[in-house]
């Protein structure tokens, strides 16, 4: 019996990879893991595409108020359900900020947050607003002190972009927080 040289069990023949397989020995892996990101991203573009097709159906959420209301002991009738619009979002979290200022007792024109702030997430209002709540609501965790955000606004003059460093101060530098 001829020793074939492809043969595994042939002590002098060399083995030989087949073409379509060169590279299933150190990069095989890649391939794979190509097919499975690829599967992913199809799965991605098809929810994206129809995220973006069907917007014409309302999608109606019941919204968790229910620990405003057990915090407050106030009953938020307004929110029996919310829509996908923007504007309606909007309105309706402006209403629930008039109530939290209200609990809070900060008059709306000099709460550091409004409903257009904390609806674009603006982090700065957001962080605010959940600092206000923390010690209103007398939280348990001892919020840090001297808490400050160094940002950088940038407003156009006359075709111009001037850049101002600017700190906003989260919490007093005081040792009495939380």
């Amino acid at each position: 019996m001829a020793a074939n040289p492809a043969s595994p069990s042939s002590p002098t023949g060399s083995l030989k990879r087949d073409s379509s397989k060169k590279d299933a020995g150190k990069l095989g892996w890649v391939g794979t893991l190509t097919r499975k990101k690829k599967s992913e991203v199809n799965e991605l573009e098809t929810e994206g595409r129809l995220a973006i097709e069907v917007p014409t159906t309302p999608i109606t959420v019941t919204p968790d108020t229910f620990d405003m209301e057990k915090l407050a002991d106030i009953r938020l009738t307004e929110f029996e359900e919310v829509t996908q619009s923007v504007e309606s979002q909007k309105a309706k979290l402006s209403v629930l900020l008039g109530h939290v200022n209200k609990v809070l007792g900060i008059p709306d024109h000099q709460a550091k947050w409004t409903a257009s702030k904390i609806h674009d997430k603006n982090i700065v209002a957001i962080l605010h607003l959940l600092i206000a709540l923390a010690r209103h609501f007398d939280c348990p965790q001892k919020l840090p002190a001297g808490v400050n955000i160094s940002m950088v606004v940038v407003q156009k003059k006359g075709g111009i972009l001037l850049p101002q460093k600017v700190v906003e101060e989260i919490t007093e530098a005081s040792g009495g927080e939380g």
